[in-house]
């Protein structure tokens, strides 16, 4: 029987507890869109046949990889670092950046999915993926010199250089405007004065990116 027909329906103006007025007439869905639970705005009829494949591909990895293992890696305090391998296999480090330098050359919103469904599975993956593009990847293709680029960004995308992120300090937190970290060029370098910058990444890390003033 279909639970959309010959439903009791209530008249608009009925006070609470009034009896309800049967009806044979079928009671319509407002809408024809079956709603997903996860993704109540419909979100992917909007995205591409390459975003689709993308979001799909990183939710089978959450899947069949992260989700099965994650449990017991918490319990254990550690990070997953077994995954790291195949996570770049996928070609999810520095996945915006060009393929000239060893990365995938996706969109903004492909990467928006990937780092989605890696959160679905474990926060602390998907910060090692968004720090290891966005934080670390991204301020090289940026702002390095195209010797630096070459490189970094292909051992980095490979999974083989990890990098790590400095920006909170004691006093102000991750806080850019109120940063004290300040850097002076000497000759041909470049001579950083902090107060213990945290690293976000997992160890071993062979790449840093600090933030500091000039």
């Amino acid at each position: 029987m279909n639970p959309l027909r010959a439903l009791p329906e209530r008249r608009r103006d009925a006070a609470p507890g009034a009896q309800a007025v049967h009806t044979t007439q079928a009671i319509q869905p407002v809408s024809a869109m079956a709603l997903s639970a996860y993704d109540l705005y419909d979100v992917r009829s909007m995205l591409s046949e390459e975003e689709r494949a993308v979001q799909e591909a990183v939710a089978r990895f959450t899947d069949e990889r992260v989700l099965p293992i994650i449990g017991e890696c918490f319990d254990q305090g550690r990070f997953p670092k077994e995954l790291v391998p195949e996570i770049a296999s996928l070609g999810l480090l520095g996945s915006s950046l060009p393929e000239e330098y060893g990365c995938a050359g996706l969109n903004a919103v492909s990467y928006g999915l990937i780092c989605q469904e890696l959160e679905r599975g474990d926060s602390g993956l998907r910060s090692f993926v968004s720090v290891q593009s966005s934080l670390c990847m991204y301020p090289i293709y940026a702002y390095g010199s195209e010797e630096q680029r070459r490189q970094w960004l292909p051992r980095m995308a490979a999974g083989e250089v990890i990098g790590c992120f400095g920006l909170t300090e004691p006093h102000g937190g991750s806080d850019p405007a109120n940063m004290k970290t300040h850097a002076r060029k000497d000759g041909g370098d470049w001579v950083l004065n902090a107060a213990g910058i945290p690293a976000a990444s997992p160890p071993p890390a062979g790449a840093g990116a600090a933030r500091a003033r000039r």
